[in-house]
């Protein structure tokens, strides 16, 4: 039961987390597509004369109230 509810709030924390990099998204005019079946964010990002798609691959999950977390992004 436990388990149940530690995962349940996990699943609330990385939805924040996710909701809150596409709104810096938004702000920033990026273009992006968000898989709601995978929870997987697609960021197109010109480099140069080169548009490269970036994968967010994984979003880290704070062990301790008020820590930070972080995404990571791959070509």
């Amino acid at each position: 039961m436990v388990l149940d509810a530690a995962r349940a709030i996990s699943r609330h924390i990385r939805g924040e987390i996710i909701n809150t990099i596409l709104y810096y998204l938004s702000l920033m005019d990026k273009k992006y597509v968000f898989n709601e079946d995978t929870q997987v964010i697609e960021v197109m990002e010109k480099i140069g004369e080169e548009e490269y798609k970036l994968s967010l691959i994984h979003i880290s999950e704070p062990t301790r109230p008020l820590y930070i977390s972080y995404a990571v992004f791959c070509l």
